[in-house]
């Protein structure tokens, strides 16, 4: 999926146990657009760029 212009880019820090416990989530990922292999290469060292269709897969997962 591509952004457009008005999409707003997120730059949220995902650090520890909640790191820990979203990469368990990745497998129910499965129509993510590639969400699910960027969040099993991020380390939790700087903060990582998620747009709204992102961040509601990611609340998808982890119900």
């Amino acid at each position: 999926m591509k952004p457009y212009s008005g999409d707003i880019k997120y730059d949220v820090l995902i650090e520890g146990e909640e790191l820990e416990e979203l990469k368990m989530c990745t497998g129910a990922m499965a129509e993510s657009f590639g969400l699910d292999r960027r969040i099993e290469k991020y380390e939790g060292k700087r903060p990582i760029g998620l747009y709204r269709w992102d961040i509601e897969c990611l609340v998808m997962a982890i119900e």
